[in-house]
């Protein structure tokens, strides 16, 4: 997994090819430091089988997950929103979602 960091596809790419022929145990944290990458193996599969450990080859998977996804919400609310239209009822506006 992969925590507070944005890594593009060619940083994974990088990272996957310094990988090949080390031996990775599961729960190891995993470094590249020159492109400041930092990653922690999670699991360790053969098949559909789990593995503790096990050496990283051509051949070998590596499937990226990020732990920091986030999105952001951007509600602008004007003052004419929170008028009272009738004296029991609020008038609110269609807001617009910025994506």
């Amino acid at each position: 997994t992969i925590k507070d960091q944005f890594i593009s596809r060619g940083d994974m790419l990088l990272f996957q090819t310094k990988l090949i022929g080390s031996w990775i145990y599961e729960g190891q944290r995993l470094t590249e430091p020159t492109r400041g990458i930092k990653a922690h193996a999670r699991e360790i599969r053969h098949g559909n089988f789990s593995a503790k450990s096990g050496i990283v080859t051509d051949n070998t998977n590596i499937t990226f997950r990020s732990r920091s996804a986030r999105i952001v919400w951007l509600v602008q609310l004007s003052s004419e929103m929170w008028e009272y239209s009738s004296p029991y009822e609020r008038q609110y506006e269609p807001e617009s979602i910025c994506e």
